[in-house]
């Protein structure tokens, strides 16, 4: 019997620790500041909520398959709120919209976990802090990442009237992400989401194309001239289909000619290939080229 006591002994001593664990956990309040470190627990659960903020340098945590519900007014996190496996959080009022905003300073933790509404409850997230979203599923309103922002998404789902990446927000998308709804990567800040913006790095909320090639004025290094693909092999800022200037001395004379001529019926496996001779970017020097060069004749930059 006495060779099981060192086994009981380190039993007890393991339930004990375990009992003084859940006598000194913290719960969550359900409306107000979170001034502690605390969690909602499948005791709790469902936990209906009023308007709660989490403070800077507290950690509030929902405990796996706890149900939060967002009943009247917003959530503010300064601090850090942790979603564990399967836990949720509902907007369940029938207000205009329950916000979740995760300020400058703060982060948002969702591991497997859900964001949603029911009724007439619309629910938005808006990230200025940081966010980490793993397997998660959210189905919001709107969900926002701003300037200054740190978010990184991976194999979540979101879907919302409106998904935006704002210029100046910093997010990684990785793994097997779906987006269902209005999904806004406006990496230039115009107002214009990348998936048709004709500028997408250079701001240009108009999007004048004088040219009709799809590259918007504000970015075409050959405003005047289509040149869909954008072509400049000798990284001068102007486009292939604009630059007779072979030479780069800022004016089209004799010298490009002669430059020309070396390259003349040449093919981008010839001996005499010149990139930058191919004005039409079609892979090969000829008539065409030439007439291009012709246009350009006796003209100093800038080309357009």
């Amino acid at each position: 019997m006495s060779s099981y006591k060192p086994i009981i002994i380190s039993l007890l001593f393991i339930i004990l620790l375990a009992c003084a664990g859940k006598v000194s956990a913290v719960t969550c309040p359900v409306s107000g500041t979170i001034n502690a470190d605390c969690s909602w627990s499948m005791s709790e659960s469902p936990v209906s909520l009023n308007s709660i903020s989490v403070s800077s340098g507290v950690n509030a945590t929902i405990e796996p398959l706890v149900v939060l519900r967002l009943s009247t007014g917003d959530m503010d996190i300064f601090g850090t709120l942790i979603v564990n496996n399967g836990a949720s959080i509902v907007a369940t009022s029938n207000q205009d919209i329950a916000d979740i905003r995760v300020h400058s300073g703060g982060a948002f933790n969702l591991a497997a976990a859900a964001i949603s509404h029911t009724g007439s409850g619309r629910i938005t997230i808006d990230i200025y802090g940081s966010a980490n979203l793993t397997g998660a599923i959210l189905n919001v309103n709107t969900f926002s990442t701003y300037p200054g922002s740190t978010s990184y998404i991976i194999n979540t789902n979101i879907s919302g009237s409106k998904i935006a990446f704002y210029k100046g927000s910093n997010y990684t998308l990785a793994g097997g992400n779906v987006f269902n709804g209005g999904v806004k990567i406006d990496t230039d800040g115009d107002g214009v989401p990348d998936s048709t913006d004709n500028c997408r790095t250079t701001p240009n909320p108009g999007q004048a194309d004088t040219d009709s090639d799809g590259a918007g004025d504000a970015c075409d290094n050959c405003e005047q001239t289509p040149n869909p693909g954008q072509q400049d092999t000798d990284h001068d800022g102007y486009g292939n289909a604009c630059d007779a200037d072979l030479d780069n001395d800022g004016f089209v004379g004799p010298n490009d000619y002669n430059i020309f001529g070396m390259a003349w019926w040449s093919s981008m496996y010839s001996t005499n290939w010149n990139q930058d001779a191919d004005f039409d970017s079609d892979g090969f020097v000829g008539p065409n080229d030439y007439n291009i060069l012709g246009t350009r004749w006796w003209t100093g930059a800038p080309w357009k």
